[in-house]
């Protein structure tokens, strides 16, 4: 188990602390926030956004990181989220844990407050890899298939015929009778025609 080393900037920061005994992150209390919208060239609404301030540093162990996700409860109920969704320390950051977090459109109005439990973290695991250029990659079934290649996109399904709706043939009484339509064909012609139609449909 990774031991990770923390310093209180200030008196009033909150250590991490889980939740649950089965909970997987560490939440992580807001000390002081602050509004913080920038003014966007011809956006037609300047988004909710603020600075949190931690009161926190830490030195993350060599080969590990860790990361802040948003709080489950404020993004589905409140759309209140980080800005870049995840944040990252890394191993060799020993400035304070800032975040900066949007609210955006929809959702319940809340505001962030010092005191409040603002976002999780986890620490994980960094593995160290080698890049090795080369000219040719394996091949995949899938291959270069990108963006939904994997999974098709799901689709209403083709309207059903209304089975309420009586047709002559099912119905009590008989089909109209068309005035206009030709004599019955004499046996021999009829017999003839449906060879033909056989015979049609046997060469396919």
């Amino acid at each position: 188990m990774p031991q990770v080393n923390i310093k209180r900037l200030t008196p009033d920061a909150e250590l991490p602390f889980r939740g649950s005994d089965g909970a997987a992150a560490w939440d992580i209390t807001a000390l002081d926030v602050k509004l913080n919208v920038v003014q966007t060239p011809g956006a037609a609404r300047q988004p909710r956004a603020w600075w949190i301030t931690t009161g926190l540093a830490v030195e993350i162990p060599p080969n590990y990181c860790m990361k802040i996700y948003p709080r489950s409860g404020l993004a589905a109920d409140n759309f209140l989220r980080l800005a870049n969704n995840v944040a990252i320390i890394d191993s060799d950051y020993r400035g304070e844990i800032r975040l900066r977090m949007i609210a955006d459109e929809g959702g319940q109005f809340i505001e962030p407050k010092a005191g409040m439990v603002i976002a999780q973290a986890m620490i994980e695991k960094v593995e160290d890899v080698t890049w090795i250029e080369v000219d040719t990659l394996s091949e995949t079934n899938r291959g270069d298939g990108g963006f939904g290649s994997t999974t098709p996109v799901q689709t209403d399904p083709a309207p059903t015929e209304d089975s309420t709706v009586t047709t002559p043939a099912d119905s009590q009484e008989p089909a109209p009778v068309d005035d206009a339509a030709p004599a019955e064909e004499p046996a021999a012609t009829k017999t003839t025609s449906t060879a033909t139609v056989t015979k049609k449909t046997t060469s396919k």
